[in-house]
């Protein structure tokens, strides 16, 4: 299976790569985390299967 999205967290150990955002229920919401972020989790014995693409223009970039 394919996916395709942005790098969110790096260890040395995995990263995750945000591969969707939904909105929260407004009774979930505060002024700073509007959105549920869908994130894949990427372990360093699978690095070798990810494509580099392209980097954001910036932080509201969510053009896959």
């Amino acid at each position: 299976m394919k996916h395709e999205g942005w790098v969110y967290f790096v260890d040395e150990e995995y990263i995750t790569i945000e591969i969707g955002v939904k909105d929260k229920s407004c009774n979930l919401t505060d002024s700073l985390h509007k959105m549920h972020h869908i994130l894949l989790v990427c372990y360093k014995w699978n690095w070798h299967q990810l494509e580099y693409i392209k980097s954001r223009k910036d932080f509201h970039d969510n053009d896959h």
